[in-house]
């Protein structure tokens, strides 16, 4: 009989991101769970040329994804986007927010399964 798993939730409000440097290359780390099908949201502030990336880890094969796109007023909640894989960046064309999404993709008995998310902007 395999070990009990934790019981765990995951992220239920936007969390943003903030870098202990205000300017040049930062990154910022965060540690949450991939649960049922939860998109856990993350918001970045990027100024216009900055190149923003994510990357995800610490996960079995394609039990997650993560989608990064320019925050918008019309943003309503988060999906279950395709599986892009691990990483995904963006050039900023002007200031402004990104959003950041990790999301579940394994089936939905799975169990829940801890997540590495790294955010860097340069």
């Amino acid at each position: 009989m395999p070990p009990p798993v934790p019981s765990v939730e995951g992220r239920n409000a936007v969390e943003r991101v903030t870098f202990a440097e205000p300017k040049g290359e930062r990154s910022a780390r965060f540690t949450g769970w991939l649960v049922r099908h939860n998109v856990d949201v993350f918001v970045v502030d990027v100024r216009n040329g900055e190149t923003v990336q994510a990357r995800i880890d610490v996960f079995r094969g394609h039990a997650a994804t993560v989608r990064l796109a320019p925050q918008s007023p019309a943003t309503g909640p988060a999906t279950t986007p395709p599986d892009i894989g691990r990483t995904t960046s963006a050039r900023a064309a002007a200031d402004g927010e990104y959003r950041i999404e990790v999301a579940h993709l394994a089936r939905y008995c799975d169990p829940p399964q801890r997540y590495k998310l790294t955010v860097a902007i340069r």
